[in-house]
C-alpha cells in the first residue's frame, strides 16, 4: 500500500481516508459547485518535503495530462488552514485532518475528480518488535484510530 519499503519496516494500518480540497469561507470557490476547470485555475499550496514532491493530487492530473497552478510549497500540513485563512490560495489535505484542525473558516470539497482512498499506518523498525514501549505506543494509536473509525 503505498511506498516501496524496506524488509526491515514494519506497519500497521490505522484508519481508511480521502484528499478534500480546502480554502477559506472566503474564498469565491467555497461559494458555488468546485469543478474541475476552477481547481485548475485556482492558485495552490502543494504540501510536500520538496519541491518535486508530486504524490496524490499531482500525480493523478498528470494521469489525465493536466496540471495545477502551485503558487507555494509548504512542508507541514499544519500551517496549512493558516495559510489559507489569510490567502486566496487552496489546497489539498486528509478530510480527517481537514475536520480537526483549529482553523476556523476552512471549507473542505469534495475534489472534482475520483481521488483513491488513502491509508493511515504507523510505521517502525522490526529491532522494535518486541519492545514494551513501541507497543504500548502503537496500541495507543490504533485504539485512537479505531475511537475515530
Amino acid at each position: 500500500t503505498g511506498l516501496p519499503r524496506s524488509r526491515t519496516i514494519r506497519s500497521a494500518h490505522l484508519l481508511n481516508d480521502r484528499m478534500v480540497c480546502v480554502m477559506s469561507a472566503e474564498h469565491v470557490l467555497a461559494r458555488k459547485p468546485l469543478t474541475r476547470d476552477a481547481f485548475l485555475k485556482a492558485r495552490h499550496v502543494r504540501v510536500s518535503i520538496s519541491p518535486t514532491d508530486t504524490r496524490f493530487v499531482d500525480n493523478i492530473l498528470a494521469s489525465m495530462r493536466l496540471s495545477r497552478t502551485i503558487a507555494l510549497n509548504i512542508q507541514h500540513w499544519l500551517v496549512l488552514p493558516q495559510i489559507l485563512a489569510r490567502t486566496d490560495l487552496i489546497g489539498v489535505m486528509s478530510e480527517r485532518l481537514a475536520t480537526i484542525l483549529p482553523a476556523p473558516g476552512m471549507v473542505p470539497r469534495a475534489l472534482p475528480f475520483a481521488p483513491p482512498p488513502i491509508a493511515w499506518h504507523v510505521y517502525w523498525h522490526r529491532r522494535n518488535e518486541n519492545s514494551p514501549a513501541h507497543d504500548w505506543l502503537r496500541g495507543l494509536l490504533q485504539d485512537a484510530a479505531a475511537a475515530i473509525g
